[in-house]
């Protein structure tokens, strides 16, 4: 009714699995975690842009690369910018999205001159919940990460994470802050 009868596809690359020094509760990819995943480091760039092929293969038009981590190092940043290049002069109309975890304006003004258009980052809870699902880092910093991503010109697609233990009102602040933030 709404969107009519039409479905927009992404695809999603894990370009980096494991090795995060984070304690997240709900990730299988933390420091904590005892789940039996794949571990690998960032993907090469010609991994990275074989995937986007991919992506078109399937009928994607949007490609989102996510790594594990606390956030992306300069080099990362070099990298990914690289291969974001490479798949815009392949495919200009193919939508990048990236999900790195915590950012600076700087890294996050990188990532938009090379082609990316959105970036993925949850804020994950509520403040006042925050501290029962990570200590490494905080929701203030998850919050500056977005206000550091929309100050550099990207759109955010973000969201929350709701069966952690958090209560109703703990998922309206959420949503709340969500709203406030503008998040896409």
């Amino acid at each position: 009714r709404f969107f009519g009868r039409t479905v927009k596809i992404s695809l999603l690359q894990n370009a980096r699995s494991g090795l995060c020094p984070e304690d997240c509760s709900y990730c299988s990819q933390s420091a904590i975690s005892t789940a039996s995943i794949n571990k690998y480091r960032l993907l090469s760039t010609a991994q990275l842009v074989a995937g986007a092929y991919k992506a078109v293969e399937a009928g994607a038009r949007r490609y989102c690369m996510v790594t594990s981590g606390r956030g992306p190092s300069d080099r990362d940043i070099e990298q990914l910018g690289e291969a974001v290049r490479t798949i815009k002069h392949e495919f200009p109309d193919l939508e990048i999205c990236l999900s790195l975890g915590l950012m600076s304006e700087p890294q996050a003004r990188q990532l938009k001159e090379a082609g990316v258009g959105w970036v993925n980052h949850n804020l994950n809870t509520s403040r006042r919940f925050y501290p029962e699902i990570c200590t490494t880092h905080t929701y203030d910093d998850r919050v500056e990460t977005v206000q550091n991503v929309k100050r550099a010109g990207l759109s955010t697609c973000s969201g929350g994470i709701i069966g952690m233990g958090e209560s109703d009102e703990d998922i309206l602040d959420l949503a709340y802050a969500a709203r406030e933030l503008a998040i896409d």
